[in-house]
């Protein structure tokens, strides 16, 4: 059985998927191996390419999300420098993948989200959680310092002082802490988990997939400038969109004729 499962789960009512990632290395409460990270990468890559797909989802079997690196590869290459840093650059580029698609994404967090499971999340445009989820960074049990995502993401996140209350002590926190902080959009029961998934990929599929592109780039852009800044580019993009996008143009077609818009794919 793969480490990683690959399904395209079926919006009703549309031609549309949510293009689901299922991390499935069990035994090892999905550890962020390099066979698994490789496959997330070739996942992501394949749902990027598939104008069917409005969403992509990551998630995990068993009573873990995932605990995060495979610190037993760790020890195996800690001493060679260069295999370090390519590892990290490595798995850093494929969460940079996530982040930076094209298309929403989401973590559905099943259960334990440590470490690199929690630099998964953080690189997720969403996350929902069940409601005996758990979170932490984890990292400093052991030394190490997370090099996908905890110390550039997480503060943006949940603010500078819960992040680092998190990345000193390794606490863990649980769902309804994850909610308040902002850590998760959503807690939910387990058996409803991935019904809200197919939810939001309902709510996108009938969206312009180009719009959403460039509202993603552009929200994700300006949160890195100053309000003055971000106004201006915010400004510069919406006057682009209006001068090249075709679906904007059906969208206005449709309010005036008091008709559903229907967008194009791909």
């Amino acid at each position: 059985m793969s480490d990683v499962l690959q399904e395209k789960l079926s919006i009703q009512g549309t031609d549309s998927h949510v293009g689901l990632i299922v991390l499935n290395r069990v035994e090892a409460y999905n550890a962020l191996s390099p066979a698994v990270i490789e496959k997330i990468d070739e996942s992501i890559e394949e749902y990027e390419k598939d104008t069917s797909v409005c969403l992509i989802a990551i998630t995990g079997n068993g009573v873990a999300f995932s605990t995060g690196g495979d610190l037993k590869f760790y020890r195996e290459i800690i001493d060679t420098e260069d295999k370090f840093d390519l590892w990290v650059k490595y798995a850093g580029q494929v969460m940079g993948k996530l982040a930076s698609s094209r298309k929403p994404t989401v973590a559905l967090v099943n259960g334990l989200c440590i470490a690199g499971g929690l630099e998964i999340l953080l690189s997720c445009d969403f996350a929902y959680a069940v409601e005996s989820a758990k979170f932490g960074d984890g990292h400093a049990n052991y030394a190490v310092i997370g090099g996908y995502g905890s110390q550039s993401r997480l503060p943006k996140r949940i603010g500078l002082p819960r992040a680092l209350e998190m990345l000193f002590t390794a606490r863990m926190i649980d769902a309804e802490q994850a909610l308040e902080w902002g850590l998760v959009n959503k807690v939910v029961p387990m058996n409803r988990l991935i019904d809200e998934c197919l939810t939001l990929g309902s709510e996108l599929a009938g969206k312009s997939a180009e719009t959403t592109a460039r509202v993603k780039n552009l929200s994700y852009a300006c949160v890195e400038l100053s309000d003055e800044a971000a106004i201006d580019l915010e400004r510069s993009v919406t006057v682009q969109h209006a001068s090249e996008s075709e679906d904007m143009r059906i969208g206005l077609e449709a309010f005036e004729k008091k008709t559903q818009p229907v967008f194009r794919r791909g």
